[in-house]
C-alpha cells in the first residue's frame, strides 16, 4: 500500500485530505509543522509520497521537499503552488513530481495526480498550462514526427531520469542520450535542460 505523508499549513486542510486518501485505500501519515519534523517522519516511516505546499513552514515548502528527498531516495513529492512560471521552475529544480494548484479543492485531481506519478510520470494540473505556455499545435506536430527513439528519450526525461539513467534504460551510451536531447531541444526550439524537462513533463501524456 502506498504510504503518503501530508505536510499542511493553511491552504491544505490536512484532516480533509487525509480522509480523501484513506477512503481511496492509501495509508496516510500525520501532518507536521516544521521542516525538521517532516524530515524526521520521512526518515522513520519511509513513505512513498510527500504532499506539501509552497508556503509550508514559513515558505519552506521547497526546502522541505529537498531534504525529504535526500532522506528518502525515490520519494516522490506533490507540491501545491501558485500557477506562476517562477514557482514551476523552482519545482523542476527540486525534482517535484506533481504540480497542483495552491487552492486545490478537487479530490479526483489529487487521486489522478498520485496515479500518474506512481507510474513514474510527472503530473501537471491543467490550471498551469496557460502560465507555462503549453505546447503549441506546431510543437504537437513536431512531436508526432519524432522517431520512436527520440520519443522514448523524451518520455524518460519526463520521468525525471538523468542522461546516465536513460542510457542504462535504453542500452545506449550516455553521450548518445545527450545527443538525442540536444537534437530534440533544437527541433522544438527549447533552450537548456530545464526547458526540456518542463516541456517533457507537459506532454508526457501524449508520448504513449
Amino acid at each position: 500500500m502506498l504510504k503518503c505523508i501530508l505536510i499542511a499549513k493553511k491552504k491544505l486542510p490536512c484532516n480533509f485530505w487525509s480522509r480523501v486518501l484513506t477512503d481511496a485505500n492509501y495509508q496516510t501519515l500525520s501532518c507536521w509543522t516544521s521542516v525538521d519534523d517532516a524530515v524526521r517522519e520521512t526518515t522513520q516511516n519511509q513513505p512513498d509520497l510527500l504532499l506539501t505546499e509552497i508556503d509550508f513552514a514559513a515558505n519552506q515548502g521547497f526546502e522541505t521537499a529537498r531534504q525529504a528527498i535526500a532522506a528518502r531516495p525515490g520519494l516522490r513529492c506533490i507540491m501545491a503552488l501558485p500557477a506562476e512560471v517562477i514557482h514551476y521552475t523552482q519545482s523542476v529544480q527540486t525534482d517535484i513530481s506533481g504540480y497542483l494548484p495552491h487552492d486545490m479543492d478537487d479530490p479526483a485531481e489529487l487521486l489522478t495526480c498520485i496515479a500518474q506519478i506512481s507510474q513514474g510520470y510527472r503530473y501537471i494540473s491543467p490550471v498551469f498550462w496557460d502560465a507555462l505556455q503549453s505546447p503549441s499545435s506546431q510543437h504537437m506536430q513536431l512531436i508526432s514526427g519524432l522517431t520512436d527513439r527520440r520519443k522514448q528519450v523524451l518520455r524518460l526525461v519526463a520521468k525525471g531520469l538523468t542522461a546516465r539513467q536513460i542510457g542504462l534504460e535504453m542500452n545506449i551510451a550516455e553521450a548518445t542520450v545527450r545527443h538525442y536531447k540536444e537534437e530534440i531541444s533544437k527541433l522544438l526550439g527549447l533552450s537548456g535542460t530545464h526547458q526540456l524537462k518542463i516541456f517533457a513533463g507537459s506532454v508526457a501524456h501524449l508520448l504513449g
